[in-house]
This record gives structure tokens, C-alpha cells and sequence, in this order.
């Protein structure tokens, strides 16, 4: 069981259905369903037990037509309406495929065609945005589904060596929330993260995807660029299609640069200011109301303006009032150590930084 953390624009949806993309093509071994969390349907449990197993099969599916046998992969069988058994069901159904593959595969008796389908049945769950889960403890009863799932997950994965699960989130406080649920007590989860780029692996990523043509404009602009969205893969991504665009209209790419980066300054800046009025700020999902004052905002932008490249330690903030708060409303990262991480440089670990590079850029002129 794997925990992938990172940041809104780190990558990891991307990640995910690029593994998914390339499985479904026999890159990959094994089968899998994907949960995007962020789809309303999958918010109730009978939408979430019919993703997961409409996915699955939908992998299975795959694997026939290109002629992949996969052990225990009876699609009819297992095309069962999802919507119809419900979540229990589904994780009856789920854990019975699981476990039957493996009672079938005897070490001493094992051909190499038994054991290569066995693999390719092999199912691994992945859940996007599984942070979103936490809804469940609003609807009746969803309390308690939730803990049968986490048990489930645990039990297939942990106990039974069945199937594997990621579960990734932008909520930097996911973690903590996971692990809080007696269903994992005891049991050890790997945590990958997924950070952004360092500076030369941005410019590679970027000057490798603009038109030939580009490319010399790319270069010029480069430093403005990485000094206002850094190594964030998908606003990478947004600034390769506006090269595209600009060739295919004749623009220049510095202008249509400059133009996106007033409107992500537009956008930094809303939220920035937005911290200035915790009293105003809209309820989203099942977050609690804020829990600072406009002084405290003004305090933390002030730390962060200060600051070198708008990293602060977590520990060294324990003084502001509602920082975790902050935190949770997106308007500040928490960002633990990890061997991925590419763009932060700091001592002490976890620390604290804005949202975005455009979200410092702001900072300091509020500051």
C-alpha cells in the first residue's frame, strides 16, 4: 500500500493514468482500477463500488483484446452491475477474485504460463484525490462504510498480498487523517511524493515540447518562467500549448506569456488576499470553519516575504495562530522530505511554503 502525496500541479493524476495507459497497452503487467475522487458519483459509496469495479473489468477487457490471459480474469463473470450489489458486495466480489488467483497458483506445480497470468491479473487500485473520502462521514452510515473500506484495502493488501492500493492526495494533511483510522494501526504504508522539477530538469521538460521553431523564444523567456511557476509540471504543460498556439497564430510566445502570467498573478493574488478574510471564505467539502484572525495572515505573509525562496520550517512556525488551518484551506503547503523532491532545498523538514511561485511573488508585495 503506497501513499502519493504532492501538490495540486505536481503530476501525480498524469502519473497515474500514464501507468494506466501504458498497462492497458501490455507495457505493464497486471490489471487496475482507477477511483478519480473528484467525480461527484464517486463521493457516494455505491457510485465508489461502481467505479472500482467497472474500472477493473474495463482493464480486464483490455487485456483480452490483445490476446493476454489473465488468470482468475473472467470479464463476463465479473461484469456483475456494481451499482446494483453495492460497496459490500463489490469488496466481496473483489477480495474473492483476489484471493481465488492465488490459491490457484501452487509454487511446486506451477507452469510458466500459469504464473505469467497470474501476474497480469495481478490488480492494483488506485483511488485519486483520496482525500475526498472523508465525505463519507456526513452520510448516514458512511462512517462506518468508510472503516469497512479502509479495513478492506488493509486486509487485501497488507494481509493477503491480494492486490495493491495507492491512494493519492493534494491535502497535505491526508496522512495524518489516513493513519488517525484504527484500520491501519499497526500496519506500515510507503509515502511517495511527487514534487515539482528542479530548474534544469524544467527547462529540459519545456525547451523538449515547444515547436522547433520555439525554441529560441523558449530560451528567452525561460528565466521569467521558472521564476514564476518554478518546476510545476502541469504549468509546464500550459506554457508548452501556449508556444503551440503562438506559432499557429503568429504570435510571439512573449506575449502570450505575458498574458498568462497576469492571469496567474490575477489568480495568486485572490487567494492571497483571501487570507485577509477568513470570516468570508466559503466551506468546502467537510473542512473546518478558519481558524485565524486577519493578524495572524498578515503575520504569515510578512515570515514567508522575509524568508529565502519562501521556505520555512514547520516547526518554526508553531507560534502562529491557526497555521495548520491555513494549511488546510490551501493557502499554504506542508511539504514533507521526500527522495523525489527536486525544487526544495531546506535543513529541517517539513516545511511550509506558499501555494505557488506566483503566490510568493505576491506575498512580497504584501508584505
Amino acid at each position: 500500500m503506497v501513499i502519493m502525496t504532492g501538490p495540486k500541479d505536481s503530476g501525480k493524476t498524469a502519473l497515474l493514468r500514464e501507468y494506466r495507459r501504458r498497462q492497458a497497452h501490455g507495457e505493464f503487467l497486471g490489471v487496475s482500477s482507477y477511483i478519480d475522487m473528484r467525480e461527484k458519483p464517486n463521493v457516494d459509496p455505491a457510485g465508489f463500488a461502481a467505479s472500482l469495479r467497472g474500472s477493473m473489468v474495463d482493464s480486464m477487457e483490455l487485456k483480452v483484446k490483445l490476446g493476454i490471459e489473465v488468470l482468475g480474469g473472467n470479464v463476463e463473470h465479473c461484469k456483475g452491475s456494481a451499482s446494483e450489489d453495492g460497496l459490500s458486495m463489490t469488496m466481496r466480489w473483489l477480495e474473492s477474485y483476489c484471493l481465488e488467483r492465488r490459491h490457484l497458483v501452487e509454487p511446486e506445480q506451477c507452469s510458466t504460463t500459469l504464473v505469467d497470468a497470474y501476474k497480469q491479473g495481478f490488480p492494483t487500485i488506485f483511488i485519486d484525490e483520496a482525500n475526498a473520502l472523508a465525505a463519507w462521514h456526513s452520510l448516514p452510515d458512511g462512517e462506518a462504510q468508510l472503516e469497512t473500506l479502509f479495513r478492506f484495502l488493509v486486509r487485501i493488501s497488507k494481509q493477503e498480498c491480494g492486490a495493491h492500493i495507492v491512494l493519492a492526495s493534494s491535502e497535505s494533511f491526508f496522512r495524518r487523517w489516513l493513519l488517525s483510522s484504527a484500520a491501519f494501526q499497526g500496519h506500515g504504508v510507503s509515502v511517495f511524493g511527487v514534487g515539482h522539477l528542479a530548474e534544469e530538469e524544467a527547462k529540459a521538460f519545456m525547451l523538449e515540447r515547444v515547436p522547433a521553431s520555439s525554441k529560441k523564444e523558449a530560451e528567452a523567456v525561460w528565466d521569467d518562467v521558472f521564476a514564476h511557476v518554478g518546476g510545476a509540471i502541469l504549468n509546464l504543460h500550459r506554457i508548452v500549448r501556449l508556444a503551440h498556439r503562438a506559432v499557429a497564430t503568429g504570435e510571439r510566445l512573449r506575449d502570450r506569456w505575458e498574458r498568462e502570467k497576469k492571469r496567474l498573478f490575477m489568480d495568486a493574488a485572490y487567494r492571497v488576499m483571501e487570507g485577509f478574510r477568513p470570516e468570508g471564505m466559503r466551506k468546502v467539502g467537510v473542512r473546518e470553519p478558519p481558524k485565524w484572525k486577519k493578524d495572524d495572515w498578515a503575520r504569515l505573509v510578512k515570515k514567508m516575504a522575509d524568508s529565502r525562496d519562501g521556505v520555512i520550517a514547520y516547526d518554526s512556525l508553531a507560534d502562529v495562530p491557526g497555521l495548520d488551518s491555513m494549511i488546510e484551506h490551501d493557502l499554504l503547503q506542508l511539504r514533507a522530505y521526500s527522495d523525489t523532491e527536486r525544487e526544495i532545498i531546506a535543513d529541517e523538514w517539513p516545511v511550509v511554503i506558499p501555494t505557488s511561485r506566483m503566490a510568493l511573488h505576491v506575498m512580497r508585495i504584501k508584505g
